[in-house]
């Protein structure tokens, strides 16, 4: 409906790209509603090169987020 300029939708950034140009973008600015991601693991996949780094770099965005709202 959007696409047939039938209605408006509020989607996250990285689904616009690539929007046709008959579309119209605009950027709900600093206050825009957020999402958060949560992880859970077990003590055994903890244990895996890939699970260590994913919670690394998962931590790490949530410090810099934090700061960000300061």
């Amino acid at each position: 409906m959007v696409g047939s300029g039938f209605g408006m939708a509020v989607m996250p950034e990285l689904s616009l790209n690539g929007a046709p140009a008959t579309i119209e973008i605009t950027d709900l600015g600093p206050d825009r509603p957020t999402r958060s991601v949560g992880y859970v693991t077990t003590p055994e996949l903890a244990r895996t090169v890939a699970v260590r780094a994913l919670i690394r770099e998962l931590r790490a965005l949530a410090v810099s987020d934090s700061r960000k709202s300061e």
